[in-house]
């Protein structure tokens, strides 16, 4: 059963925009059915929850400084050169503004896990693209959920590919993008985010939800191959001598 509750807002979400999530939650019903959702003041989810984004200016500086005319050379450092580049990514995290965030145990608001959104911090320009932002908004939640996330606020890579994941689950229910595809693009926010285009890429050889899966299984190879499920030797030739994680989270920044 769905569960959306407002905890001091004032805000009820329209039964027509909870039938259109509920219609394009995909494999995240099951999620939708039994994660709480709780709409709160920007100013409680500002106290609670300080969520690290990377920083885009930085990140910028990072790829420029390590790409190279042969698109795939990350793939082929050794594991400890990998690591490093990705501990100096470590620095561009930054605090940053939160509209919604997933909270994978029980707190003051709620006993179990539980979704929290800041819903008046969606900017829009008309009542049909805060529907749609706040449905993509609601998706990319769930999805975090989906993939029961306990992320290490020090794990980049692992930051990296779900945040863009993510997004890209959310990005890929709309069958109209008009409303969302500003928001989601917006360079204002986290290059993690708008990384979201690498997984649309990929989803053009092979469904989305194949690599969602492993993911969610945290199966660091059989992830590389639904990315690559045409071409496995490509794989085993270039992901195996890097640091797999590493290597792909900075294919994806690419993207950003």
């Amino acid at each position: 059963m769905i569960s959306v509750n407002d905890y001091n807002t004032g805000f009820n979400i329209d039964k027509q925009t909870l039938k259109r999530l509920k219609n394009m939650s995909g494999i995240l019903i099951d999620q939708l059915n039994s994660v709480p959702i709780y709409f709160v003041k920007k100013e409680t989810i500002d106290e609670y929850e300080i969520s690290m984004c990377l920083k885009r200016e930085c990140v910028k500086e990072f790829v420029a400084g390590y790409w190279r005319d042969d698109e795939w050379w990350f793939m082929r450092e050794d594991e400890e050169k990998t690591k490093n580049l990705m501990s100096r990514l470590g620095k561009c995290l930054n605090n940053c503004d939160t509209i919604a965030c997933y909270v994978s145990q029980g707190d003051a608001i709620c006993n179990e896990p539980h979704i929290l959104v800041a819903q008046e911090k969606i900017t829009y320009r008309n009542k049909n693209q805060f529907e749609d932002t706040l449905i993509a908004v609601l998706l990319h939640e769930l999805t975090h959920s989906y993939f029961s996330s306990k992320i290490n606020k020090g794990d980049i890579s692992s930051h990296i590919i779900e945040e863009s994941l993510c997004e890209a689950y959310a990005f890929s229910r709309f069958d109209n993008v008009e409303n969302i595809f500003g928001f989601m693009t917006d360079q204002r926010r986290p290059p993690e985010y708008t990384a979201f285009k690498f997984w649309s890429e990929i989803s053009r050889k092979t469904q989305l939800i194949f690599p969602m899966i492993e993911w969610k299984k945290k199966n660091e190879i059989g992830l590389m191959l639904s990315i690559f499920p045409d071409n496995y030797q490509f794989y085993f030739r270039h992901f195996l001598n890097a640091h797999n994680l590493s290597a792909l989270a900075k294919v994806i920044l690419l993207f950003s």
